[in-house]
């Protein structure tokens, strides 16, 4: 339950985010550092006050009071939203560093390590990605203009948690645009969804659908009074979540439909949630438009070198998940360009230049005769010139289900189900998962 009402003036407070993608409460403890009377202790009791009420109606006060209003501007929010304006408590920290990666990107196998051969080009392997930023050791986050970084935002009426960016400007306080309702992600969703773990101490293999809350809380209980590792794990097919990128392949069509572009799609912009998949997080581009921001590792070479982005630069990064899903290996001839990124800086990156993809028979999901039709149809996504993709989304949709079908995947993906720190309550309180934002 939230406790938010006197959030203004309170230094610890907790708020629902619904229930996490396994189905288990979701709560977010807030902690906002000391208060202003914390912070003055040392200095009052110097000068002979023993707490706050010894300095009421002092110059104490009055700084106390400036303490208190600083403390509320930087931490409380008008919100714009569609409804309204909404006073907000703004998370501290951004939304992934908080609730975690999307179910996709959990569910996405982690990409090969660099190659040694390599290092002393001091280029990485780029055989398993069609792009790389060539900056050893920094994360995969938008390059060039800043566009915002996604931050939780909650209604201090304890309404539904929604999602802002925020944006930095040269000489000003940072300000925070509306994006979003924040959306819980649902592993029941997925039909195939299963978790499974085996406990130790009994020797029992606890299983069950991810769909089925009691069965999966009386392990997760099992799991949380073991004194041994258990291995708790959930796995769902390998061709449902494939087939739910073309789901992603519709949605895309429709915003092209819309003439707009999304320019950012990636594991972390795809929520597999109780009503089906939804992309999110758009930088809403328009075709013709030079691309402002991008993820390296996903950006279509378009991007990269500031060409024009056209509706099939969204075609780009479906072909790269695509090929992560199913082990599928990038190959090609690579090319490098220097791109400036803003000022005087530039950077390199290493592409290839219309690369096939392989998938070795040994270890290919699919049946020998499909990994022809899946190997061409992941190199039309991946093509360097935006005309030599597909025509449109729609196209790519219909060839995806096309092959899937004609040429069924196998195999199992895994996550691991962990979404905060487990807590178990008391009485009739179930299992629930908190997370923090704590200012520091």
């Amino acid at each position: 339950m939230n406790n938010l009402e006197n959030l203004r003036t309170r230094r610890k407070a907790a708020a629902s985010l619904g229930n996490a993608p396994d189905g288990l409460p979701w709560r977010l403890s807030i902690d906002r550092g000391p208060s202003a009377a914390d912070m003055l202790a040392p200095i009052a009791a110097s000068l002979g006050y023993e707490d706050a009420e010894d300095y009421r109606d002092t110059p104490f006060d009055q700084i106390a009071a400036s303490l208190n209003h600083l403390f509320e501007q930087r931490d409380v929010k008008s919100i714009d939203t569609e409804d309204g304006p909404a006073d907000c408590y703004i998370t501290s920290r951004p939304i992934s560093s908080i609730i975690g990666p999307t179910l996709l990107a959990r569910f996405t196998p982690k990409p090969s390590a660099t190659v040694p051969a390599l290092a002393a080009s001091a280029r990485r392997d780029t055989r398993n990605a069609a792009t790389q930023r060539n900056v050893e050791g920094e994360p995969a986050v938008p390059v060039r203009a800043d566009i915002g970084t996604g931050r939780l935002a909650i209604p201090l009426d304890c309404s539904p948690p929604l999602v802002v960016n925020r944006l930095e400007t040269p000489g000003a306080p940072p300000s925070f645009r509306f994006l979003r309702r924040f959306q819980p992600e649902s592993l029941a969703a997925l039909q195939s969804a299963r978790f499974d773990c085996n406990i130790p101490e009994s020797g029992d293999h606890l299983e069950g659908a991810m769909s089925d809350p009691a069965a999966y809380q009386k392990a997760r209980r099992e799991v949380l009074h073991s004194r041994q590792y258990c291995g708790l794990a959930c796995r769902a097919d390998r061709a449902e979540i494939v087939q739910l990128l073309a789901d992603v392949a519709d949605q895309l069509h429709h915003l092209h439909e819309g003439g707009r572009i999304h320019g950012d799609l990636k594991p972390a912009n795809i929520l597999m949630t109780a009503h089906g998949v939804r992309i999110i997080d758009s930088l809403d581009l328009a075709p013709g438009m030079k691309s402002p921001a991008m993820t390296p590792g996903w950006a279509a070479p378009e991007q990269i070198i500031g060409d024009d982005v056209q509706y099939a630069t969204d075609q780009y990064a479906p072909g790269l998940l695509l090929c992560t899903l199913i082990e599928g290996v990038i190959y090609g001839e690579e090319v490098t360009f220097i791109v400036p990124v803003g000022g005087n800086k530039t950077e390199k990156f290493v592409l290839l230049r219309n690369p096939g993809v392989y998938l070795p028979p040994e270890l290919a999901p699919v049946e020998a005769a499909g990994i022809g039709p899946w190997q061409l149809f992941l190199a039309r996504c991946l093509r360097f010139p935006p005309a030599d993709r597909f025509s449109t989304m729609a196209d790519l949709a219909a060839e995806l289900r096309e092959v899937s079908g004609r040429s069924a995947l196998n195999g199992q993906l895994e996550m691991a189900p962990w979404f905060g720190t487990l807590e178990e309550g008391t009485g009739s309180l179930e299992l629930s998962w908190e997370v923090q934002d704590t200012w520091g």
